[in-house]
């Protein structure tokens, strides 16, 4: 095959060991030469490899206490090395590197556990990557562990050799690995959210079986700083695989059922809710939630803001629900949904208020804002009726302020007993979205206090409530 390099001679350099072994064994059988660092030439020739140092072609040691090892132009030459300029190479009394493998220092590992430090980044092991990615018309480049056995396959079926379709693929990898890996470090430096360069990279986390429709390709991704919040960090207890639609549900159930301290419950359907509710008890909270509109909630995302228990369990297996999202389960609630082995069952780690922000594509533009977690405060407003509200219609006001937010505008919530009686989503006009949900309360609405959005510029809807 046109394009297939014989690997004669291999760079190795790993701070992650486990799996080196096989690759070795695989070099080995094709009569490849390896060179390698100082940690992994110890750890190959204790394992009874042979292996060259890079000293030999440096001509020095590791300096500053380790943290120069790579970086000489005699090592970066004989990887940069393009068919042309191996003679010049032979002169220098350097061999031509045909395969790169390495794996950088886990700085995104130890911020993610609090443990982040520039003793962390690795500089040598980036350009290593770099270097050879670049020349992949003649380098390969093998850059985390997850692909040895790939790269251990690829020399199997090519007799010692990589194809031009692998090293094209693997220099694609690199690059975006790099990217991601130099993005954690500045998401680290940069505490600033919002300033004037917004990196955004991250690594498949899950490939969807389509996007929002069956003709589109969907996946979702995971942020390369691994402190960012978001939906990726879900982790499915049961059920089958998250779709597109799923994913976007799950999100907006989260969201507003976490601006509730007291247990809450509400039921997505396309981003918006059908039915929210407040009780002392959270199934109570779902139930309530659920009969708001039953018709719309069948077949709906479920969001509650309390570790689940068997009675919610109960509740929730009495009809077709596809995603339940929650920050806990009792051992005996996952019993109870374990009877629907459909029904996706997700946990989430609690929300943060702080440290993310919100985006939005728009073609390759990127829109980004703070999220919205500003609270009404009662001391603030301004009663303009001679009447006051009442203690109870305080509490439904706060109550419908809170959902209404998460409604698409332009949105009314019409509630009563802290539960949602009506809601008009995603209207273009706000007398029509309050017509929408004064017939969803019906006669529930005597006594029920509306929530807007944004503001009503005439009396239309004033007269209409």
């Amino acid at each position: 095959m046109a394009g297939k390099v014989r690997v004669r001679t291999a760079l190795l350099s790993a701070y992650e060991k486990a799996g080196l072994e096989e690759v070795a064994g695989a070099l080995r059988k094709f009569g490849c030469r390896i060179l390698a660092s100082g940690g992994t030439q110890k750890f190959l020739k204790e394992r009874g490899f042979e292996v060259e140092s890079l000293e030999r072609f440096t001509g020095f040691s590791e300096l500053l206490g380790g943290r120069v090892k790579t970086l000489h132009p005699s090592v970066h030459a004989m990887i940069l090395a393009r068919a042309s300029d191996l003679s010049e190479l032979e002169r220098e009394g350097l061999p031509a590197v045909d395969l790169v493998l390495v794996n950088l220092y886990p700085f995104e590992g130890a911020l993610s556990g609090g443990r982040a430090d520039v003793e962390l980044i690795d500089i040598g092991g980036v350009a290593l990557i770099r270097a050879g990615a670049k020349n992949f018309e003649r380098v390969a480049v093998v850059c985390e562990p997850h692909q040895y056995r790939e790269l251990v396959e690829e020399l199997e079926r090519n007799d010692g050799c990589t194809t031009l379709e692998f090293r094209r693929r693997m220099a694609a990898y690199a690059f975006r690995r790099t990217a991601l890996y130099d993005t954690a470090i500045a998401s680290w430096l940069d505490g600033e959210r919002m300033g004037g360069v917004l990196a955004l990279s991250g690594r498949r986390a899950l490939e969807l079986r389509y996007g929002e429709n069956p003709h589109q390709r969907g996946a979702l991704y995971a942020p390369a700083d691994p402190t960012a919040y978001g939906i990726h960090l879900a982790e499915k207890l049961q059920g089958k695989e998250l779709s597109y639609n799923n994913l976007l549900d799950a999100w907006s159930a989260w969201l507003l059922v976490n601006e509730f301290e007291e247990p809450a419950a509400v039921v997505i359907k396309h981003t918006n809710p059908c039915g929210a509710a407040v009780s002392e008890e959270l199934w109570e909270a779902y139930v309530k939630a659920r009969e708001a509109d039953p018709v719309s909630a069948f077949g709906g995302i479920v969001g509650l803001n309390r570790e689940v228990d068997k009675e919610t369990a109960k509740r929730i297996v009495e009809t077709f629900i596809e995603v339940v999202v929650a920050p806990s389960y009792e051992e005996g609630a996952l019993e109870v949904l374990a009877t629907k082995p459909e029904m996706r069952v997700l946990r989430m780690p609690p929300l943060p208020k702080e440290g993310w922000v919100e985006v939005r594509a728009l073609g390759a533009s990127l829109l980004a804002q703070e999220p919205d977690f500003e609270v009404w405060r009662r001391e603030e407003l301004k009663v303009v009726t001679r009447r006051e509200p009442t203690e109870e219609e305080w509490r439904d006001l706060d109550f419908a302020w809170k959902v209404v937010k998460h409604v698409k505008s332009n949105a009314i919530v019409v509630a009563k007993g802290r539960v949602t009686l009506g809601i008009g989503a995603g209207q273009m006009s706000r007398v029509e979205a309050l017509r929408i949900a004064l017939e969803g309360a019906g006669e529930g609405s005597k006594g029920a206090v509306v929530a807007s959005d944004a503001f009503f510029p005439f009396r239309d809807s004033i007269d209409l409530a």
